[in-house]
């Protein structure tokens, strides 16, 4: 009886545990079934593509980033060849994955390109991983695929951009927002002699002359970061401690958000071109100079007539201030007209295109000047058109100079009248007029009498009193328009325009031989004064020449000397 109640009891604990064991069974079925559950959920809400495939290559599974990223839904996929995915180009791939995968090794972000249901080539990164069964031995593989061709165009962009960089001759380089140089190109490594390696991760100041490291954050950075630009012209220093002049180019980095994350900046070296600009300046200031040193008005005027450059002189020869002088018409400036002469030499320039010379009276300027206007073509003038350089030198010195030489040329020292070669060429003049004009002239012929005996008496010093004497009777005697002048010796001649009948009587006959006497009757001379006169007339009607009126002249004069000495006198008129 007492064994049979224990093998009762031990037969219940018995089931008692069964039962427990069978419980834990299906709560364990229940959680791997919730894990499958989740894991499954996992699967399918990846942005990845989860593919599972047999050792064959025969896709498994197909989760649905697996359809957006390659365009198959599962059950296109399902069953088929995971080849569909792979470009002929990369077909060896798979088996080498398999291969892989078979001897238990895992493929970890192989970068590779796959094909979509379109066609279209993408950029994929792999990652295999192979499934084991409960015993352990692998049935498959378990693919992880990520879309990198956004990367991938990036990287080749940024890659792109690296090799443009270092193509560019001028330096670029690039920083972070505290000045950390973050890029160095080729052209940065042949300007400062610094390697990308030794530039990149140091602070940008290291290639600023260090009096300049105020400059460089009040002038440059802090305008950079205000304006979100910068240009100038700054001294940069190279690896060797040589210092360069550069033109600096700056301007603010952003990302794709527009949000800035540093400063990119360009430089040149430009130290030739300061040179140049230098040595430019210096001969500019040199031309300045020596512009203003030229004692000749200078001027450039266009071809509206309008002065752009004007020297020292004119503004001094005008008293008006330079500035005042720029911008306004040399004609109103210079000359105080309204409009251009065309006759003046500027007009004849810019019409004709060729140097004009010509010597003229300048009232506003106040003396005779030798006027060059010569044509030019410049930028500098209105529209590129031509302008001329006027350039007006002061001759008045030379003109009166020369009217003094012409004066002594043709006058007689010891009278002052005109010398024969003076009167000659005035009286041919007034025969020329007469000729035109057709008008009469009057030529008289005056001989000084006994000049060889008053020299004898009296010595040559008073033979030369005898012919002042003589030379300002006939001044007095004749009028202002009349031409007199000494032809040598004791001999004087007349030339009258324009006589009329009443004049030669009264001028020959009366008012001569009465000054005559009254200078005779005043004394103060050893000797009287007495002359003998020849008088012709000139006719143009007639073919006549100066020489033929003066032989005539000088005839009818020797007649009348006959006459005094024999006691008769009539006109000597022919």
């Amino acid at each position: 009886m007492k064994d049979n109640n224990g093998k009762k009891a031990a037969l219940a604990e018995l089931r008692q545990r069964r039962i427990v064991s069978l419980q834990r069974q299906i709560d364990l079925q229940k959680e791997i079934g919730t894990l499958n559950s989740r894991l499954a959920a996992i699967v399918e809400s990846s942005d990845d593509a989860i593919i599972g495939k047999d050792l064959s290559g025969i896709i498994t599974s197909w989760n649905r980033g697996a359809e957006r990223i390659y365009g198959y839904a599962a059950e296109e996929a399902i069953g088929r060849s995971v080849s569909i995915l792979v470009p002929s180009s990369h077909a060896d791939e798979i088996l080498s994955i398999l291969e892989n995968i078979r001897r238990g090794e895992r493929v970890d972000h192989y970068e590779t390109v796959r094909v979509t249901k379109g066609g279209r080539r993408i950029n994929i990164a792999l990652t295999v991983s192979p499934i084991r069964d409960s015993t352990g031995t692998i049935i498959g593989a378990s693919t992880i695929s990520r879309d990198i061709t956004r990367r991938k165009k990036y990287e080749e962009t940024i890659q792109l951009q690296a090799r443009v960089l270092d193509q560019i001759q001028e330096s670029v380089i690039t920083t972070d927002l505290e000045g950390m140089v973050t890029s160095w190109n080729r052209g940065a490594e042949r300007m400062f002699l610094y390697t990308a390696k030794e530039a990149e991760g140091r602070h940008i100041s290291f290639i600023y002359p260090e009096a300049q490291a105020e400059f460089l954050e009040r002038e440059i950075i802090l305008p950079l970061k205000e304006k979100g630009f910068h240009e100038s012209q700054v001294r940069l220093r190279k690896k060797s401690g040589a210092e360069f002049h550069a033109l600096l180019l700056l301007t603010m980095l952003k990302n794709a958000k527009g949000v800035v994350t540093g400063m990119i900046g360009s430089s040149v070296d430009i130290t030739v071109r300061k040179e140049a600009e230098d040595r430019i300046r210096r001969e500019k200031e040199i031309w300045e100079q020596t512009f203003d040193a030229i004692p000749d008005i200078v001027a450039v005027i266009d071809g509206q007539y309008i002065i752009q450059r004007a020297n020292r002189a004119l503004s001094a020869r005008l008293g008006v201030a330079r500035d005042d002088l720029i911008g306004k018409t040399c004609y109103t400036a210079v000359c105080g007209m309204e409009k251009p002469s065309s006759g003046c030499p500027g007009s004849k320039t810019l019409i004709t295109g060729r140097e004009q010379i010509e010597e003229r009276y300048t009232e506003r300027l106040k003396g005779h000047y030798r006027i060059s206007c010569t044509p030019i073509f410049s930028c500098a003038c209105k529209g590129g058109s031509t302008c001329f350089v006027e350039v007006c030198r002061d001759v008045s010195e030379q003109k009166e100079m020369e009217k003094k030489l012409l004066e002594a040329a043709n006058t007689d020292v010891l009278t002052g009248l005109y010398n024969r070669r003076g009167f000659i060429t005035l009286a041919e003049h007034q025969l020329r007029v007469a000729d035109r004009e057709k008008k009469n002239l009057v030529l008289v012929y005056v001989d000084l009498n006994d000049m060889k005996g008053i020299n004898d008496r009296f010595g040559h010093k008073e033979g030369d009193r005898a012919l002042a004497d003589t030379a300002k009777l006939l001044r007095d005697t004749f009028r202002e328009s009349d031409v007199l002048g000494r032809l040598g010796g004791d001999e004087f001649a007349v030339l009258l325009p324009e006589p009329s009948e009443r004049d030669i009587e009264q001028i020959i006959c009366e008012h001569l031989y009465q000054n005559l006497k009254s200078h005779n009757e005043k004394g103060g001379r050893p000797y009287l004064i007495s002359v003998s006169v020849g008088m012709t007339t000139y006719n143009p009607a007639k073919t006549s020449t100066l020489d033929d009126l003066l032989s005539a002249a000088d005839k009818l004069m020797y007649i009348k000397k006959g006459q005094l000495k024999r006691g008769t006198r009539d006109s000597g008129r022919a």
